[in-house]
């Protein structure tokens, strides 16, 4: 937080840096008035809390206003409800999908109500079509086993783990060997909708200013701030795309 403020000296942009800091120190703030007065327990079921409302609130948002809790443009008919993004609405919801079944395996008499909060999640990831979101959701309800484990036993955290990155590993390779299918079948090509062509033209900038950046927040500023160049470069590729500042 320090660091982001003292960036303001040598920002492109002052203004937004000093702007965008007072957001940051102020969730710093809340974030360690969280820690400090509630328990991990109590903080994990206020998040749960507050995803699930999201979740029910984004169904009805849509039952009520389907035009505005979803896409009609690119992404046709996928659900974003309340959020401003598919993809905002998949991550929370995968997120509340692992919440509700830790609820579920750490308090027996709420299971079935957990459970069902779970498949709301679940079904909400499909909907949003945020297929990131889905495969992060999987991986993660892989993952609670091995969580249980290490509960139970510390001692098998070790070969518990060593099994993981065996099975990573595997993972890897077979992304290696069949990565142009299994990036088709969930709906991506080899350059990740455009993410690898953008990556290299950050990194570029990275190389600029290893050090100091650009200030804090003071980059992705269309084309008003340095971002104008991979702007330019994205826009003329034939894709007249603008990453979102």
């Amino acid at each position: 937080v320090a660091f982001a403020l003292v960036s303001v000296t040598w920002s492109e942009a002052p203004v937004v840096s000093l702007r965008r800091w007072s957001a940051l120190a102020g969730t710093s703030l809340f974030g360690l008035y969280l820690a400090v007065r509630y328990s991990v327990r109590e903080i994990q079921r206020l998040l749960l809390y507050s995803v699930l409302l999201g979740a029910v609130l984004s169904v009805v948002f849509v039952l009520v206003s389907p035009a505005d809790g979803t896409d009609t443009g690119q992404y046709l008919g996928a659900w974003h409800g309340i959020f401003p993004h598919k993809n905002w609405l998949g991550r929370y919801m995968a997120f509340g999908l692992v919440l509700s079944l830790l609820e579920a395996v750490d308090h027996r008499q709420r299971r079935v109500p957990m459970l069902a909060a779970a498949a709301l999640c679940l079904v909400l990831v499909f909907v949003s079509q945020s297929r990131t979101a889905l495969v992060i959701a999987l991986a993660l309800v892989m993952l609670l086993p091995l969580v249980r484990a290490i509960r139970v036993r510390a001692d098998a955290a070790i070969p518990l783990i060593l099994i993981g990155l065996i099975a990573l590993g595997g993972m890897g390779a077979e992304l290696a060997t069949h990565g142009d299918a299994i990036l088709d079948a969930l709906g991506r090509d080899v350059t990740l909708t455009g993410r690898g062509p953008l990556w290299e033209l950050v990194a570029d900038q990275i190389r600029a200013r290893p050090w100091i950046g650009f200030g804090y927040g003071g980059f992705w500023l269309g084309w008003d701030g340095p971002s104008a160049d991979i702007w330019s470069h994205t826009w003329a590729g034939g894709r007249g795309w603008l990453p979102p500042a």
